[in-house]
């Protein structure tokens, strides 16, 4: 019998699936949650090239686990190298400057080392003589005050993009996050696809005014990409974005279904050129569905097109968009692999050129694991050894100090996890927003307020000690406006939630057993189509306990006061879900109310310098809540002068 998880991350159309099932079994257990935040964070100086640091030189932060608090060595040995070798990332969503001394140090590398790491790779394959492919599949940005903090930067990457621009992929695919908003459409459209060429591969991603088909209607990127590996192979690659993104977001992106593109003669023609090699990128998962040994229809499609031409020539598929990590077995000499998410992942896949052999490994993004595998002392340092690693430090120097990414806004008490616990665990994140949101919030002078939040907009842990703008922006990092629904009777209050969730589909959750006793590292345990023989993490980590959020929806306060049927409240949800919450009380309750872009009615909490978003959430918890550093912090708290709409509000929560 199959069993599913479901994981609330991004958007509510983006449910996260770890898949369990026939054909793999369990796929990837998230392990966000640490058992502590002391690993610590060190700095190093960003020098000119060939320099000395002059006076002034800004220094931008390098976290990584504290030398010997952790021993993050890989547990399964040298890498499976092989006549062909490919190292892929997925879902960035803006986490450049890794992840810090979260989850002990295991995702704490920088793109800076990332990039030395890709290159000396790069070296080693040649010293081989084997070929090494570098593979993106897309989101890049939406995760970090890096990439996402609009009040110094005209759209989201545009700090942040520069960085990976740096890196030398062969193939990259578009993501949803890229296709949001006309401002972003625009400069993917008219930057960032133009800088990649032939690399950046939207094979059914189309710019149209008027949301058709037609003879205006031109590809934001390449179609394919025919070019040759530095061993000769002879290459040709594709890339997708999932069929079923919605057209009808409201912007000029057109999506069209993959089976439909790859009947067309443009796609036919790349196919039946002189190949070795297809290479396959996406946004798009693996898995057709929860459990499901079924590939992706996406994928299915183009395996069945290309083995109509070329029933021989091996194929590899390197997917994303469920923020796992994931191999699968998609049909003859054709194989997938995923990477995960929030750079906490590098994947290595390898393939014998007769198509027959294969091999992957999952690998935590950090110093230690990448100096393992490259031949150097655990703690060489790596992202300051290179001109290029030099430029991205400089990059994440000027992202960090224009956000202010860094700084100090307050102490959280205690890890408040996003799925280690049950979300009615007072070491949940769902509770804290359920029991602090509304106090938070609440203005004085105003109906008592109910706020709904989508739950999958909350995106990562909370740990105890200093709390940074990024902490808490990663947490919690869109900028989903609060709008005011005002005058809601009690009555309709009362029966809110509960109406809320049954309105929409909702999944069943399965929580697996709690772990037994385990010795290591906590992190990522992964089961895929090869781990029955062959186990694919390249460091062994005990698995963490997991649990999901089985409500749709988060609601503060979680329990709704006794009250009479006529009093009136104040209804706040996120404008992102404001549609399908007015329509809800039209149809459940035939409660009228202005229809959505009509007079919008933003809620803020008395701020007249600029309407609330999701990513103000916590750093307003924090202000009002977590202005005691704890014995054993050093930081220096400076809780004034943060980004967007933050430091209004702490300085008059405060004051307040």
């Amino acid at each position: 019998m199959n069993a599913g998880y479901v994981c609330a991350g991004g958007y509510v159309n983006e449910i996260r699936l770890s898949l369990k099932g026939a054909g793999g079994g369990l796929v990837g257990v998230p392990a966000n949650a640490p058992e502590t935040n002391n690993c610590g964070t060190s700095f190093i100086y960003v020098p000119p090239i060939g320099g000395s640091v002059p006076t002034g030189t800004a220094s931008v932060p390098v976290p990584t686990a504290t030398p010997g608090s952790v021993d993050l060595t890989p547990t399964r040995g040298q890498l499976p190298w092989s006549d062909w070798n490919f190292i892929t990332t997925t879902d960035i969503h803006g986490y450049i400057n890794g992840q810090g001394g979260n989850n002990q140090g295991q995702y704490s590398a920088n793109f800076a080392d990332f990039s030395v790491f890709v290159d000396k790779m790069k070296a080693k394959a040649d010293a081989q003589n084997v070929e090494l492919f570098v593979v993106d599949c897309g989101d890049q940005h939406d995760g970090t005050a890096l990439s996402d903090n609009l009040d110094v930067q005209p759209v989201d990457g545009y700090l942040t993009n520069p960085a990976i621009q740096l890196l030398p992929y062969d193939v990259l695919a578009i993501g949803n996050h890229e296709l949001y908003l006309n401002p972003i459409i625009d400069d993917v459209t008219n930057n960032i696809a133009k800088f990649w060429g032939e690399k950046y591969l939207t094979g059914n991603v189309y710019t149209s005014v008027d949301k058709t088909m037609n003879a205006n209607s031109v590809p934001i990127g390449n179609r394919f990409r025919r070019f040759t590996g530095s061993k000769g192979t002879k290459v040709t690659a594709f890339g997708w974005l999932f069929s079923s993104f919605a057209n009808s977001q409201g912007t000029h992106a057109y999506i069209t279904n993959v089976a439909d593109e790859v009947k067309q003669q443009w796609f036919i023609d790349a196919v039946n050129q002189d190949a070795d090699l297809f290479i396959i990128t996406g946004h798009v998962t693996l898995r057709a569905s929860q459990g499901s040994s079924t590939n992706s229809p996406e994928w299915d499609a183009t395996i069945k097109a290309i083995r109509a031409i070329k029933p021989e020539t091996p194929i590899v598929i390197f997917g994303g968009h469920l923020h796992i990590r994931d191999y699968k077995n998609m049909g003859y000499k054709a194989y997938g692999l995923s990477a995960g998410r929030y750079m906490e992942t590098v994947g290595f896949m390898s393939l014998t050129k007769d198509g027959n052999k294969i091999d992957r490994r999952y690998l935590d993004a950090n110093v230690p694991t990448y100096n393992y595998h490259i031949g150097q002392p655990a703690n060489a340092s790596l992202g300051s050894t290179t001109t290029t690693g030099q430029q991205i430090l400089s990059i994440i120097a000027k992202a960090s100090t224009l956000t202010k990414s860094n700084q100090v806004i307050g102490y959280v008490p205690r890890d408040y996890y996003l799925n280690r616990v049950s979300p009615t665990d007072d070491g949940s994140i769902y509770k804290l927003i359920g029991d602090y949101l509304a106090p938070t919030m609440q203005l004085p002078g105003r109906n008592p307020a109910l706020f709904a939040l989508n739950s999958g907009s909350i995106r990562l842990d909370l740990f105890k000690g200093p709390l940074t703008v990024d902490n808490a922006f990663q947490a919690s990092p869109f900028s989903d406006y609060f709008m005011l629904i005002p005058n809601v009777p009690y009555s309709i209050i009362k029966q809110f939630a509960t109406s809320l969730e049954t309105y929409h589909t909702t999944h069943k959750f399965f929580t697996p057993a709690r772990r037994q006793s385990c010795i290591g590292t906590m992190g990522y345990v992964t089961t895929d189509d090869l781990s029955s023989t062959n186990l694919g993490d390249d460091t062994f980590h005990c698995p963490y306990g997991f649990f999901s959020n089985s409500k749709w929806a988060t609601y503060s306060p979680r329990i709704v006061p006794n009250g009479n049927p006529t009093d009136l409240w104040d209804l706040v949800v996120y404008d992102y879900i404001e549609k399908d919450v007015k329509a809800m009380l039209k149809d459940s309750f035939n409660f009228d109310t202005v229809p959505v872009g009509q007079s919008p009615n933003y809620y803020t909490n008395g701020n007249t310098t600029g309407t609330l978003k999701a990513s103000d959430i916590f750093p307003m918890i924090a202000a009002k809540y977590w202005q005691t550093a704890t014995s054993t912090s050093t930081a220096t708290l400076t809780a004034t002068a943060t980004v967007g709409t933050y430091a209004y509000l702490i300085e008059n929560i405060v004051s307040n």
